[in-house]
């Protein structure tokens, strides 16, 4: 039976701690950041990948880190957003959510309870730039009769910003970042957005950016290991990194349902594990303009590195459209080019796995033959090296 989704929100530190082995090198260089940020201002971070790349571990890690670490725990207090914050559209209501956050994270009762009924007076106030001034106050007191700086850990920024519709919050939100040195922000987003690419916005250059790319050999290697409890042949290997090593969510899912290593249940988990991803595959495919859903449909169903001409001949969209929108994905992160020095580009889906949902949704075969002929397809010679392998 496929194993439940994982979430990493619903495990403890020591849990966190324990379960964490990829994405390291990120986890170091996040950690060196907070150990220097000792002066005036602060190098806010932002990590940047799509659904399932590992964003929610790494940031949680962090935040586990910070609480655990000797050298973090007496000068840092984390506070922790929750996934999506969809009643955040001002700079008011940012600091408002963090106050709330606050609330339920100090593990102080008084503290807590000073908090929450500071929170339910501010509510009632309906100036937002009041709003802001208010909990900020409220969140530089906590900070400094601690004397721990914030680390605010707020996930999907993105989709903060697109809620966020007045032209004065993003910039009051700004300088707060830039001027006070009690406050520092570790976001994620799914891709690089406006707010953080364009020079006219505000957040243009406030964020060191980390992009979270394929997972090496090594982290496959690691990642297989601890969830499925036996190594997995080297040829197999390779080819599992191809599919999802983009993904670790979805590299352990599988690695977790793997306790039958045939072919016959690998391809069985599989099956399983696409229709069980069914709502995400199909959410983000359908978040996508019509345009760029054109392209990327016609990247799932190309599978290898394809060029621009011929992702446009697919598509039956014009070249220089197909170029437009094949940038555009790259810039969300949703594409990746094969070889940049190359004459020509080539340009495949970093997500794998959406070819697969792609294609098998598509089949109109409703037994288990398309998955099968998938699996030898990508294994290829090595399909009959995984163990008991048909």
């Amino acid at each position: 039976m496929l194993a439940k989704t994982h979430n990493p929100r619903f495990l403890t530190d020591d849990e966190l701690v324990g379960s964490f082995c990829v994405r390291k090198l990120e986890l170091a260089s996040i950690l060196e950041t907070l150990r220097e940020s000792t002066g005036p201002s602060n190098q806010h971070i932002i990590v940047v990948g799509p659904r399932g790349s590992g964003k929610s571990m790494l940031v949680l890690r962090v935040a586990a880190e910070v609480r655990r670490d000797p050298r973090l725990a007496p000068n840092w207090f984390p506070i922790v957003f929750a996934e999506e914050s969809y009643a955040v559209s001002t700079c008011g209501e940012f600091w408002l959510e963090c106050l709330r956050q606050l609330a339920e994270q100090t593990p102080d009762a008084d503290t807590s309870s000073e908090v929450r009924l500071s929170l339910a007076e501010i509510m009632r106030d309906n100036d937002d730039r009041r709003v802001s001034d208010r909990c900020l106050s409220k969140l530089l007191t906590f900070s400094m009769q601690q004397e721990k700086r914030l680390l605010l850990v707020v996930e999907n920024l993105d989709m903060i910003f697109e809620q966020i519709r007045d032209s004065i919050s993003p910039w009051r939100l700004r300088h707060t970042l830039q001027t006070d040195p009690w406050i520092f922000l570790l976001a994620t987003a799914t891709s690089r957005f406006e707010q953080i690419e364009s020079p006219e916005h505000a957040l243009y250059y406030q964020f060191r950016e980390i992009d979270l790319r394929l997972m090496s050999v090594q982290e496959c290697s690691a990642l297989w290991e601890s969830n499925a409890q036996h190594p997995l042949p080297e040829g197999s290997l390779h080819a599992m990194r191809i599919l999802m090593g983009s993904s670790p969510r979805l590299f352990a899912t599988l690695a977790r349902c793997a306790t039958d290593h045939s072919l016959e249940a690998l391809t069985r988990d599989l099956r399983d594990m696409v229709d069980g991803q069914t709502e995400y595959f199909k959410s983000y495919i359908d978040s996508l303009p019509p345009q760029e859903r054109r392209v990327f449909v016609a990247l799932a169903e190309s599978w290898e590195p394809a060029t621009a001409r011929e992702i446009a001949e697919i598509s039956r969209i014009p070249s220089n459209q197909c170029s437009a929108q094949l940038q555009r994905l790259v810039q969300k992160g949703a594409v990746d080019i094969s070889d940049r020095t190359a004459k020509r580009l080539r340009y495949y889906l970093r997500d794998r796995m959406f070819s697969l949902y792609y294609a098998l949704r598509h089949s109109g075969r409703g037994d288990d033959s398309a998955y099968r002929n998938f699996f030898t397809s990508l294994f290829g010679e090595h399909a009959g090296g995984l163990p008991n392998g048909s």
